[in-house]
C-alpha cells in the first residue's frame, strides 16, 4: 500500500482528488495552515500557506469543529507552567487563523475533547 493511500485513511478521507487543508501543531509554538495537494503522479504535496503563534509556548493538541469553522488548541505550557492556555481560532478560506479566546489553564494539558451539544470543554492532564 502506498504512503498516500494510508494518509489518506489516516485523515479519514475516502479520496484526495483536490487539495484539503490540515492543521498541525508544534512545539515551536507555531500552528501551521498545510495544503495537501494530490500530484500528477500519485504522491502528495504538503505546502505550508500560514502561520500562527496564538497557542504558543508549547501547543500540544488540535481540534476541529467542522461546523462551526472553529479549531481549538490546547497549549501545555512546558516552557512556562503560568502560559498553559486554551484557544479558539476562526478558520478561513486562505488558511489563516483568527484568535478568538484564550483562556488560562492548568499546565499540563495534552488532550481535549468538545462536546458541542453542551459548550463543554475536557482537558486531560
Amino acid at each position: 500500500m502506498r504512503l498516500q493511500n494510508i494518509f489518506v485513511e489516516a485523515l479519514g478521507l475516502a479520496s484526495l482528488s483536490q487539495a484539503a487543508r490540515i492543521y498541525v501543531s508544534s512545539y515551536s509554538g507555531n500552528i501551521s495552515t498545510v495544503a495537501l495537494t494530490p500530484k500528477a503522479d500519485g504522491n502528495l504535496s504538503l505546502t505550508p500557506i500560514a502561520l500562527n503563534t496564538g497557542c504558543s509556548p508549547s501547543p500540544s493538541w488540535l481540534e476541529l469543529d467542522s461546523i462551526t469553522s472553529t479549531l481549538y488548541c490546547t497549549d501545555e505550557g512546558i516552557s512556562n507552567s503560568t502560559q498553559a492556555s486554551f484557544s479558539s481560532f476562526q478558520t478561513s478560506s486562505n488558511g489563516t487563523l483568527t484568535l478568538l479566546n484564550k483562556i488560562a489553564t492548568p499546565n499540563g494539558g495534552v488532550y481535549s475533547t468538545i462536546y458541542s451539544n453542551d459548550a463543554v470543554v475536557a482537558i486531560a492532564h
